[in-house]
């Protein structure tokens, strides 16, 4: 939130006027790149104060047994999870998944502190279809049995935040690679007509981030206390 709450504030004296929109793209992925940055390298982080602890887990992590690459792809950030939490069951500090009322309030705290910030910016001034398209998948997420926070897989099996996940990941490729030098910068009309849940847009792509953080920061708090600060 502090990423998104920089980016917005940057933006503040911007007017809203045709002129000043080629900003729009430039700045939302400046503030994108910096939020997919920011968890691949927390992340890693994780992993390090993990195999800190446990000289098994750090020969496997550093022969390559344990490959989490950049971070970036939903399987390695999966990775990471399950090795939190099996390092916490191996302490005798096994952490407990909230129950479904716990998550859905969570998911509810998420998505209203994003709709607060954006609502009023610049960006949701510039991008209103993309802005409503956000507010509806957001308020499309619940939580589910065997869904998000409910496993050792951020998503358990919902495919709607997996695909979702998916879109980030590409899109992360493009602007970190910078393909858009050679690709085409917006979708065709095919990629538009299969956006069926409203996820393939900026202000989406910084919830389903914002959802995976918060899994994260509450896992490791569980490790900080019970673990790194007994």
């Amino acid at each position: 939130m502090d990423v998104i709450d920089d980016g917005i504030q940057a933006s503040a004296s911007i007017h809203e006027s045709m002129s000043h929109y080629p900003l729009c793209e430039y700045l939302l992925q400046g503030i994108f790149l910096r939020l997919t940055g920011y968890q691949e390298q927390k992340l890693k982080c994780i992993m390090w104060e993990l195999a800190t602890l446990d000289l098994s887990l750090r020969y496997r992590y550093l022969s390559g047994q344990i490959s989490i690459g950049e971070c970036s792809r939903l399987e390695d950030k999966n990775k990471v999870l399950f090795e939190l939490l099996t390092s916490l069951e191996s302490c005798g500090h096994a952490y407990t998944f909230p129950n479904t009322i716990n998550v859905e309030t969570q998911i509810d705290a998420i998505r209203n502190k994003l709709k607060y910030r954006l609502e009023h910016s610049i960006f949701a001034k510039w991008l209103p279809r993309d802005y409503n398209s956000f507010v509806s998948f957001a308020d499309s997420v619940k939580a589910q049995a065997n869904g998000y926070f409910s496993s050792k897989n951020c998503f358990g099996t919902d495919s709607k935040l997996k695909e979702a996940y998916d879109k980030v990941f590409i899109h992360r490729n493009r602007c970190a690679h910078n393909l858009f030098s050679y690709q085409n910068n917006v979708p065709t009309l095919l990629d538009v007509t299969k956006d069926l849940h409203g996820s393939d847009n900026y202000f989406s792509r910084i919830f389903i981030l914002a959802l995976i953080d918060n899994i994260y920061v509450q896992v490791f708090s569980h490790f900080y206390r019970n673990v790194l600060h007994r």
